[in-house]
């Protein structure tokens, strides 16, 4: 089968320097009129983020679950629009943890592939480098292993790191040393920094920006009769909401100072919900053009 690396040349995504202070952004509830405007007459595809955007974030990634009520705007949406769940965690863990059928997941930030009908199309450049992945992992479960509160959690083309429960300043500085000097040691694997997570991928040209564009054909993007609606919290979703600035609307999920790409945020999950469900309603009262997921 073929992967999603065999489709980049066609789907690299524009450059943007255009960012703003995600406080200085209008509100996506606020301004939902607009956002409606945009979406009137087209087929809106949802690209959403996992932790941080359809779940809270949490100290142990493993406790991560959908967000009280957001599951059933979920099977409504997904039966009016097509919709992809973008997340680092592996593509079977974040289809089993939003638990809705119908919806086109992947996995490891684009590199995993997860159809509708379960079937995986991994990034076969990327599988070269599992073996430094798991060589990686290693190292670092060894080294790490007396540091309270650290979570090592692997992904089948990541290997994460977790701080969000190391709370010893002095373990954090030990911490943050062994991560560089990985680093350094696996120069064929990138870091990523994230919410109190960094994160071990293939160094390719590829991110979720360009995996978005790539899924995007997959379900079925006409510029002239769909219009991509992203939206993310972490830093690791700016390449997505980069790549949809020009044809879509990027939403990020947060407050502060942090630049983004996005063109309108929310403040959480639950203000997630929230936009979620005023599209559910609009979308329920007209009649779509019609757009398979594969």
């Amino acid at each position: 089968m073929a992967g999603p690396a065999e489709s980049v040349a066609a789907t690299t995504p524009p450059e943007h320097r255009d960012v703003t202070p995600i406080d200085a952004l209008p509100s996506a509830l606020e301004a939902f009129e607009a956002i409606r405007a945009r979406v009137d007459g087209l087929t809106p595809i949802l690209c959403l983020d996992f932790d941080g955007t359809l779940s809270p974030i949490m100290d142990d990634p493993a406790s991560a679950v959908l967000l009280d009520g957001i599951e059933p705007v979920l099977r409504r949406l997904v039966r009016l629009t097509p919709i992809l769940v973008l997340s680092g965690r592996d593509a079977d863990d974040v289809r089993a943890r939003v638990g809705v059928g119908g919806i086109l997941c992947a996995g490891s930030h684009g590199f995993d592939v997860l159809d509708t009908d379960g079937q995986h199309e991994p990034n076969a450049e990327a599988s070269a480098y599992l073996p430094h992945l798991d060589a990686l992992e290693a190292r670092l479960r060894t080294e790490t292993q007396d540091i309270a509160g650290v979570v090592i959690d692997r992904k089948r083309f990541g290997v994460a790191v977790h701080d969000r429960q190391v709370t010893d300043e002095r373990d954090l500085e030990r911490l943050w040393s062994l991560v560089s000097a990985a680093a350094e040691a696996f120069p064929m694997l990138r870091p990523l920094r994230g919410k109190r997570v960094t994160e071990f991928l293939p160094e390719i040209d590829w991110n979720k920006g360009r995996a978005l564009l790539w899924l995007l054909g997959r379900a079925g993007y006409r510029a002239d009769a769909a219009l991509p609606i992203c939206i993310g919290d972490d830093v690791t979703d700016e390449d997505a909401l980069r790549a949809v600035r020009e044809q879509g609307i990027g939403i990020v999920v947060g407050t502060g100072s942090r630049l983004t790409s996005a063109s309108y945020a929310v403040r959480d999950p639950a203000e997630v919900l929230a936009f979620l469900t005023q599209l559910a309603d609009f979308l329920d009262v007209r009649v779509l053009p019609a757009v398979d997921v594969p």
